[in-house]
C-alpha cells in the first residue's frame, strides 16, 4: 500500500512525501514509508525512534534505517537481534541478513551466550553461515560449533562446512586458527584429514 501511494504522488511535482510522513511521526507506517523515500543524509530524522519503548516503534525505526543506509548501521542491527521484543530483533535479524559483513568470532561468542534461547540462536547460526563473507572465514567457528548438542546449531553449521570451496585461500595465521579450533573440538576423522589437506597441513 505504501508502495502504491508513493508511486502516485511522485507524479505530483509539488507534493512533499517525505514531509507527509514526516507529520505522521511517530507512526510506524510513517517511519517506514519515511525510510522508503528518504536518503541516507536523512539517518539522523529516524535514529532516535531506536531507542523507543514501543515495540512497533522501535521495529519500524531499524527497517527504515536499513532502507536509509543499507549497512551503515550494521553494528546496531548486529546488536539488536538479541533484543527481547520479537519485532524488533526480527528487523534486525533481516537488516544484518543482507549486511554480509559480520564477525565471525563476535558471532560465535553470541551463539554460545544465547545458545539456550532457540529462535535468537537460529538467527545468529544463520549469519554466521551466510553473513561473514567466505565459509572458510568462519571455519574455525564452525569447527567449535560441529559437536554442539542442539540439532539448530549443528545441522546448518555442518552444511555450511559441507559447502565449503576446497580450494583454501587465505593466510598461514588463519590456517593456525583452524588447527587450533580442531585440537579443542575434534571432527570425524575423515573430515578433519581433507580439511587438514586443504590448508596446506598434510
Amino acid at each position: 500500500m505504501r508502495g502504491l501511494m508513493q508511486y502516485y504522488y511522485k507524479m505530483f511535482d509539488n507534493f512533499d512525501l517525505k514531509q507527509f510522513y514526516r507529520s505522521e511521526f511517530p507512526y510506524p507506517e510513517a517511519i517506514k514509508g519515511f525510510g522508503e523515500c528518504g536518503v541516507f543524509a536523512d539517518e539522523s530524522e529516524i535514529k532516535p525512534f531506536v531507542s523507543s519503548e514501543n515495540e512497533k516503534i522501535a521495529a519500524a525505526a531499524v527497517y527504515a534505517l536499513f532502507k536509509l543506509t543499507s549497512d551503515g548501521n550494521d553494528a546496531l542491527y548486529y546488536d539488536m537481534i538479541t533484543d527481547s521484543r520479537q519485532q524488533v530483533s526480527k528487523a534486525a535479524f533481516k537488516a544484518m541478513n543482507k549486511c554480509r559483513n559480520a564477525v565471525p568470532e563476535t558471532v560465535y561468542n553470541d551463539i554460545i551466550s544465547h545458545r539456550s534461547d532457540q529462535l535468537t540462536a537460529k538467527r545468529l547460526v544463520r549469519i554466521l553461515c551466510r553473513n561473514t563473507g567466505s565459509l572458510w572465514n568462519s571455519m574455525p567457528w564452525f569447527i567449535r560449533l560441529y559437536n554442539a548438542p542442539e540439532d539448530y546449531i549443528y545441522i546448518p553449521v555442518r552444511i555450511a562446512v559441507s559447502k565449503r570451496n576446497y580450494v583454501y585461500l587465505s593466510t598461514a595465521e588463519h590456517a593456525e586458527e583452524i588447527k587450533r579450533a580442531m585440537e579443542e573440538s575434534p571432527l570425524p576423522e575423515t573430515l578433519a584429514k581433507q580439511i587438514y589437506k586443504e590448508i596446506g597441513v598434510i
